[in-house]
């Protein structure tokens, strides 16, 4: 998907907003984007420095309904990430938003454009400035859609929540992640998936998915000279342990197990997320 954002001052939406010229905004521009399953990850740096700073639990993202002339928040959520790495989500946070942080949607959830005389009818809202989050499809750039991200509203509305998470038991990799259309559960002993469930077009579930997933390992390990090695996520995949960060809209999985050669005193440890 391709971005663009941009500031809005609030002085001037609260000028054609309140002022009663009844000035027509010609920047409205009704939703064409039709995608609805994979996230929107928008990177913090494409934003040119327009939302650097901004402290997250300040935040609100809302849709603007051009029909119903209105806004209705949607879920979502700010990944901190400390690193570019990919295991940096899990490095702490600062509760800000910087360069690395990742903003996450659904693209289904984004609505119409809002013209410079809409605004959320939020005293607080209207007390600071808003930012338009554009998407554009990138397999046809004639379909948009857009999100506003507005800040420090009074009393936010509670956006539904996609995703929930259940730990795994202590010492275990059995953590289970739902979203809205399936069900993953994983094997207490190495963490990898052994369970999976898509919710169906009326409600239910389908049968487990997953009969099971198998892991081969060919490698060399240096001791005093090489000595090759071989494993299977059934013999060799021990003491698996799991954490997890995320939101509404995902959630951020990661597992780690012992592989142990049943021929080689080695052990080292192994990351999937």
């Amino acid at each position: 998907m391709l971005y663009r954002v941009s500031r809005i001052v609030t002085l001037v939406a609260c000028i054609l907003c309140f002022s009663g010229i009844g000035v027509i905004d010609l920047s409205a521009q009704q939703k064409s984007l039709t995608r609805r399953y994979d996230p929107i990850v928008f990177e913090a740096y494409k934003s040119s420095a327009a939302m650097y700073g901004l402290p997250i639990a300040e935040l609100t993202a809302y849709r603007y309904d051009a029909a119903q002339d209105r806004f209705e928040v949607i879920p979502f959520q700010v990944d901190e990430k400390e690193d570019t790495s990919p295991y940096s989500y899990f490095k702490g946070a600062d509760g800000l938003i910087d360069s690395n942080d990742e903003i996450v949607f659904m693209p289904e959830d984004a609505g119409d454009r809002a013209g410079t005389d809409k605004w959320l009818n939020d005293a607080g809202a209207i007390g600071d400035a808003r930012t338009e989050i554009e998407i554009v499809d990138p397999l046809d750039p004639t379909k948009k859609a857009w999100v506003y991200v507005f800040r420090n509203v009074t009393n936010p509305p509670v956006a539904a929540s996609y995703m929930s998470y259940v730990a795994a038991p202590q010492n275990t990799g059995a953590d289970t992640v739902k979203g809205a259309s399936y069900v993953a559960a994983h094997n207490a002993k190495n963490g990898m998936p052994n369970y999976g469930r898509i919710v169906q077009a009326n409600g239910s579930l389908t049968p487990d998915l997953i009969d099971h997933l198998k892991l081969r390992i060919n490698g060399t390990a240096q001791i005093v000279f090489p000595i090759p090695y071989k494993a299977t996520e059934d013999r060799n995949l021990n003491k698996a342990r799991t954490r997890a960060v995320g939101g509404k809209v995902r959630i951020i999985r990661e597992a780690t197990a012992e592989e142990r050669d049943q021929r080689t005193p080695g052990v080292e440890a192994l990351k999937s997320a």
